[in-house]
C-alpha cells in the first residue's frame, strides 16, 4: 500500500515548476540569440547566395583555375 506524503508531494511540484522554467528561459536565450545574429548579419551587408551566384556565372573564364 502507498502512503501520500504531503511534502514529497510539494518538492515534485517544485522540481516540475523549476524545470519549467528553466526550459522557458533556455527557449527565450534561443530566441533572444537568434534574433541579434539576424541583425548582426544585417548590418554585415553580405551578399546572397543566388546573387554571388548570378555573377559568378556572368563572368567569362579567366583562366586554367576558373570554376563555373
Amino acid at each position: 500500500m502507498q502512503t501520500r506524503n504531503p511534502l514529497l508531494d510539494e518538492l515534485a511540484k517544485l522540481g516540475t515548476g523549476a524545470m519549467g522554467l528553466a526550459q522557458a528561459a533556455s527557449e527565450e536565450a534561443k530566441t533572444a540569440m537568434r534574433a541579434q545574429a539576424d541583425r548582426f548579419v544585417a548590418d554585415m551587408d553580405l551578399v546572397r547566395r543566388d546573387e554571388f551566384d548570378a555573377l559568378r556565372m556572368s563572368c567569362k573564364p579567366c583562366g586554367p583555375n576558373w570554376r563555373p
